[in-house]
């Protein structure tokens, strides 16, 4: 993996935890949809085609409806996987990431992530976050030369 493309992660980090929430979210609805739909069509009817018949339609309404039911049900499973697969993927970007960031100190690990994740100046972090952490402040050289070492360390591993 290059600098760049673990910047790009850290960068993207949140919006990644959001799809990957977003998508668990879609997917408990789109459960509650089936569960709606087969209380709605509860019913113990199969569909049955006719023998002799020039098509495979099926022979009644009851029947359709069951056949559309099953159709919808089938439609919506395909969708949950899709997402479940897409969850997948995010899981896996999400773990390079905080593996990567277990692997820092406390210190390192708030000034990467606050600069990455969080979009904050160097400046800021120097005065504000570092405070918060050391009661001391540093200055915006000091702040980037920690960034580095921390991205150096992530991309050794």
């Amino acid at each position: 993996m290059s600098k760049d493309e673990l910047i790009e992660l850290l960068k993207t980090h949140k919006q990644t935890t959001a799809k990957k929430d977003l998508n668990l979210n879609e997917i408990s609805k789109l459960n509650r949809d089936i569960e709606k739909i087969e209380t709605d069509y509860s019913t113990n009817i199969t569909p049955t085609y006719q023998e002799g018949s020039k098509s495979n339609q099926v022979s009644s309404k009851v029947e359709n409806a069951v056949v559309k039911k099953d159709t919808r049900i089938i439609e919506i499973e395909e969708r949950i996987r899709q997402l479940e697969e897409e969850n997948k993927e995010l899981d896996y970007v999400l773990n390079q990431v905080n593996i990567r960031l277990g692997a820092l100190t406390y210190t390192e690990k708030t000034v990467l992530t606050s600069r990455y994740i969080d979009e904050m100046e160097y400046d800021v972090i120097g005065n504000e976050v570092f405070y918060r952490i050391k009661h001391q402040t540093r200055s915006v050289d000091a702040i980037k030369k920690i960034c580095k070492k921390a991205l150096s360390k992530m991309l050794r591993l």
